[in-house]
């Protein structure tokens, strides 16, 4: 059965990298479905991207307010259909 993954980042990614490799080499039976980043500027979102990954990057003004900011996630990652986050 294949896991589907919401990943939240904020920096360069590398353990997303890393689940995007296992994924790859067939040790995790997984699919990303989305990744969001709380910085716009994350290089994380570019390995999604390269990986064909839907990104969502979050604005600091969403997070003014953490119950919205916890809104909008929960959202988002509901409508990309995910199992798990990361």
């Amino acid at each position: 059965m294949t896991v589907k993954l919401g990943v939240l980042i904020s920096g360069s990614g590398t353990n997303l990298q890393a689940i995007i490799d296992a994924i790859a080499e067939g040790s995790l039976d997984a699919e990303i479905r989305v990744v969001i980043s709380s910085r716009p500027d994350a290089y994380g979102l570019v390995r999604a991207k390269e990986a064909g990954i839907q990104t969502i990057a979050l604005s600091k003004d969403v997070y003014a307010d953490p119950d919205i900011a916890n809104e909008v996630i929960a959202t988002e990652l509901v409508h990309a259909g995910c199992d798990y986050v990361v």
